[in-house]
């Protein structure tokens, strides 16, 4: 009896200085705003850069908004996008956004940063690849408004909405700011 008794005091100690530790670190770290968040994948990225990244996961998605989410039953549910639609032929996908999103550093996402975001994808210098589609099937963006775009495609492409909802997308000028070989260690949220 008491061997057991020493080995529970000994287990309760020892989740007290390794969870306690931890409480501690945590409260530390949440004093006051910025700072490091240091994140773990399993992964093999590199970089929070998603042009250059070749496989997007779990942290980049609580980082950077999407057009589209799934819902429970795979359906598309809208996240940045308000309402689409897609041509009869398949070669057009028509994007509505929402009004009142921003990205981290007070950019609009609106229609421009849509369609830079689009065109950083389908540029060939591009190695993300979850953008790979849009290098040989995008013809061009039409900016009908603020919050409004067509994705006119060059050939008819029936999971256009699958590419797309996959992209993450960044604010332009932080983007444009920070510089591509920097931005991938210093990424900006959206």
């Amino acid at each position: 009896m008491k061997k057991s008794g020493i080995a529970v005091f000994a287990l309760v100690m020892m989740a007290t200085v390794l969870f306690g530790g931890v409480v501690l670190a945590q409260d530390d770290m949440m004093e006051g705003k910025g700072g490091r968040l240091v994140v773990a994948d399993a992964n093999s990225n590199t970089s929070f850069d998603p042009f250059v990244s070749s496989w997007h996961s779990w942290p980049h998605y609580a980082m950077y908004p999407t057009l589209f989410s799934r819902a429970l039953d795979m359906s598309y549910v809208g996240y940045l996008a308000d309402t689409w639609e897609v041509s009869e032929d398949s070669k057009s996908l028509t994007i509505n956004l929402i009004d009142y999103a921003t990205f981290t550093d007070g950019t609009p996402i609106d229609a421009a940063a849509l369609k830079w975001n689009l065109e950083k994808y389908a540029d060939p210098e591009s190695t993300a690849s979850t953008g790979r589609a849009l290098i040989t099937l995008l013809d061009n963006i039409e900016l009908h408004d603020d919050y409004s775009i067509t994705m006119h495609m060059n050939s008819p492409h029936a999971p256009l909405i699958f590419v797309v909802a996959g992209l993450e997308y960044v604010s332009p000028t932080a983007y444009e700011e920070i510089g591509p070989v920097d931005y991938g260690t210093n990424a900006v949220g959206g």
